[in-house]
């Protein structure tokens, strides 16, 4: 398994296909968790979550958060 918070463009993240693993929850339930979050404009302002893609081992593209502790607002 890979470290849980790794650089990207010089930034510490986190991802949410690896927050599913490292806590062996199903993806699908993580991504429809951040997603209700994001329903919260407070934290959607926050800019923490963004959208990446990944592609399984089947070579097919799904959706993940890419997460950070980075507050936009600061």
């Amino acid at each position: 398994m890979q470290e849980l918070v790794y650089l990207k463009n010089d930034e510490a993240v986190c991802d949410s296909l690896q927050v599913a693993e490292k806590f062996h929850k199903r993806h699908d339930n993580v991504m429809q968790t951040i997603s209700n979050l994001l329903k919260n404009e407070e934290i959607k302002s926050r800019n923490l979550f963004r959208i990446s893609h990944y592609m399984d081992s089947k070579g097919r593209t799904y959706e993940k958060y890419i997460m950070n502790r980075k507050d936009s607002r600061s």
